[in-house]
């Protein structure tokens, strides 16, 4: 028989058979929601204005690769750089390849959040492959533009992510987070290191870490292993204890591994205080452990309901509709195990698991955290939208097996319900990607450049407020105000108006000597001197 090479073009017969397999009316469904997922994107890499956290932590690779170490700036005394900075709130597995970006094409904030398409397609994919997995492709789809459903900028303008191109550590942690599930069944020891690298990314994470754990206790296992080996020997409830163990000690592994680095770059004693500054940090800024926590229920209650692309009541109306479906699979799910049978699609502990975490995220934020900002608990409800969806699609699917009437009917009305929720959400989530809050990217751009031509020599900014959006665009360092060296301007920001307008207003009447640039918020100005 002769083989002919195939020269690796797709035909176009080829591309038919494709679509014939898949269906038409399925590949455009696919393309609009790559689509608007790719249209969120752009809006972010170009568009959106540079966040305040996000100019602060990318600080960290912009010193590393200008040879000035891995920090920041000392914000507080306008000192030497702090070298593995406790107050950066995103980690090495968000920032190493931004910082591989700037090394390669040079620092600028495109170069930064064209990483952030890594993380972000990985998050979208794995919602599709979740979906996928438990009810089909059509539940993948839905569950990919679930992605969509939280609203990141509902604490503005506090702490605010304006979307997911944000060099911030929510979305690579989310997105290892749901890599780690798909892995759990197969590979715990991948998924201990996935969770580890999320750690990494955003210390919120490790919230996940237990409730995998527990999860494995209910996954079959034939053996366990670590590394290439392999042992399937002992009761079958040790095997599944040892593969909770071992994703315990890979989640150690990437985190160890960073802080041999810190220490070599530090030496012993710096090692120790920056070990007490994280601590410090981590215990004042938001986590709860210090038991000083703020006992606003309804007001937390409140800004849930406000964070996702849907009336108020609606959130409150899906999470208890979902909270029903999910216990009631449960349920199912334990009646067939028991008759040994299962339910349609690929439902187990993980897929319960998701669940957990998002539910476990809210208590965590509403009622323990003493921090009122919302995104603390991004990493659990980024995966709100897609368990919701998930589940709301497996149920349809068991409805429609029943083969009963008010079954069917139940399945049709649960899609469709859930259709006019998934297009409101996507609609809204688009619009706001492309609308401005108070201020734009070209704002924070032309106070930047008038910055970066006449004072290369840096700013003074106001208290802790160091105004890191400007130096990071204008390629400048900033000391608190007052300052010794007066030939730094005072510079203040629409982020000042909005968040401490008192102080705003008395150093522009007060301190303000004569103004260079002033538009929309933004104000340069000179000072007396000091004494």
């Amino acid at each position: 028989m002769t083989t002919v090479p195939h020269d690796g073009r797709r035909r176009l017969p080829d591309i038919r058979s494709f679509l014939a397999r898949q269906g038409v009316l399925f590949c455009l469904a696919a393309v609009a929601v790559v689509s608007v997922h790719v249209a969120i994107f752009l809006a972010g890499l170009y568009a959106s204005p540079v966040n305040f956290d996000e100019a602060y932590v990318l600080q960290s690779p912009a010193n590393f690769v200008q040879g000035r170490g891995w920090g920041s700036f000392d914000w507080q005394t306008g000192g030497p750089i702090v070298l593995f900075d406790p107050i950066t709130s995103t980690g090495p597995t968000a920032l190493v390849p931004v910082a591989a970006s700037f090394a390669l094409f040079g620092v600028g904030i495109e170069q930064a959040r064209w990483v952030m398409l890594l993380w972000y397609g990985l998050f979208v994919g794995g919602a599709w492959t979740l979906g996928h997995r438990m009810a089909g492709r059509w539940a993948g789809l839905a569950v990919a533009l679930a992605t969509l459903a939280l609203n990141t900028r509902v604490d503005f303008p506090s702490s605010v992510i304006f979307g997911p191109a944000e060099v911030l550590g929510e979305i690579p942690a989310v997105s290892l987070i749901l890599l780690a599930i798909l892995l759990l069944r197969s590979r715990p020891q991948l998924a201990g290191l996935a969770l580890g690298l999320a750690a990494m990314a955003k210390l919120a994470a490790l919230l996940a870490v237990p409730v995998l754990a527990v999860a494995l206790l209910f996954v079959p296992r034939d053996t366990w292993g670590v590394l290439w080996l392999r042992i399937g020997r002992g009761p079958e409830l040790a095997r599944r204890f040892a593969s909770a163990v071992v994703l315990g000690l890979w989640v150690i592994v990437p985190v160890g591994l960073w802080e041999v680095v810190k220490l070599i770059g530090l030496h012993w004693p710096a090692y120790k205080q920056n070990l007490k500054g994280n601590l410090a940090f981590f215990g004042r800024s938001g986590s709860g452990v210090t038991g000083t926590r703020v006992t606003d229920y309804s007001g937390r209650i409140d800004k849930y309901q406000l964070s996702w692309f849907i009336p108020s009541w609606l959130a409150t109306l899906i999470f208890v509709g979902t909270a029903v479906i999910v216990v009631g699979l449960l349920v199912l799910a334990v009646v067939s195990w028991r008759r040994g049978t299962s339910l349609p699609g690929r439902v187990g502990p993980p897929e319960f698991a998701v669940a957990a975490i998002f539910l476990g995220y809210m208590i965590w934020w509403i009622f323990l955290a003493n921090s009122l900002f919302a995104r603390q608990s991004f990493p659990g409800m980024l995966l709100g939208g897609p368990i919701t969806a998930a589940f709301v699609c497996v149920a349809a699917g068991v409805a429609w097996r029943s083969r009963h009437l008010v079954g069917r009917i139940a399945a049709v009305g649960l899609i469709a319900a859930w259709g006019v929720v998934a297009v409101t959400q996507a609609y809204r989530h688009v619009e706001k990607s492309f609308s401005d809050e108070s201020y734009t990217r070209g704002e924070q751009i032309a106070a930047a450049d008038f910055i970066e031509e006449n004072f290369p020599q840096g700013i003074q900014s106001l208290d802790y407020w160091q105004n890191p959006e400007l130096t990071f665009l204008a390629g400048v360092d900033s000391v608190p105000f007052p300052a010794q060296d007066d030939s730094r301007p005072l510079v203040l920001s629409p982020l000042h108006q909005q968040l401490i307008p008192d102080q705003y207003r008395e150093a522009l009447e007060d301190d303000c000597v004569d103004v260079l640039y002033s538009q929309d918020g933004f104000v340069v100005c000179t000072v007396a001197p000091t004494d």
